[in-house]
């Protein structure tokens, strides 16, 4: 049997290496794509973030008798985002507290991505042991107590540096969310 996926007409203006990472990440249904177009400069809202932590398996689904979160009221976005929150090993986005706003549609920061994929992965023990790049020329702007996860999330491949940078409070992209997922789940 031959399958023919059609072309997604925003790719082009991509590497051939992130490409091969988004067609990857579709073909495994980690990511979704909008129609013909996969946006791939675009942020990554916290609620596609907590979807896609689901679909790609690390996440068990959850969903409590009563919206957790007083923002997030439809059944399609609870699945994701009460999965996240009720994750055995504690809460997956470090800054949603239940019976608050989760804010789904804001942009899912580099920060927040970071300490996700880490719990998601079951990392959370390398955390304490772990030591940002000293290259890394934002470390300070990095709460301390977070700093364990960007470093297992930059030493694993989870997340990547601008440059020197980490850019703790820059939206996630679709293109590095489909290379983080891929690598998460291989």
């Amino acid at each position: 049997t031959q399958v023919e996926y059609p072309v997604m007409l925003d790719l082009a203006t991509l590497s051939p290496e992130q490409a091969a990472q988004v067609e990857k990440s579709l073909l495994t249904n980690l990511m979704l794509p909008e129609g013909r177009k996969f946006h791939p400069n675009a942020a990554v809202s916290r609620l596609d973030l907590a979807e896609a932590l689901v679909r790609s398996g690390l996440v068990p689904q959850y969903m409590a008798a009563t919206a957790m979160f007083t923002d997030v009221r439809d059944v399609y976005a609870r699945n994701g985002v009460e999965s996240t929150a009720a994750f055995p090993s504690g809460a997956l986005f470090y800054d949603a507290t239940a019976g608050k706003n989760f804010h789904p549609y804001n942009g899912a920061t580099k920060l927040a991505a970071a300490i996700a994929f880490v719990k998601a992965a079951g990392l959370s023990s390398q955390v304490a042991s772990a030591s940002l790049p000293l290259t890394l020329s934002d470390a300070l702007s990095i709460p301390l107590a977070w700093r364990g996860y960007v470093a297992v999330a930059l030493q694993r491949g989870f997340i990547s540096l601008d440059g020197n940078a980490f850019n703790p409070s820059r939206s996630l992209t679709r293109v590095e969310l489909a290379t983080s997922l891929n690598t998460l789940v291989s």
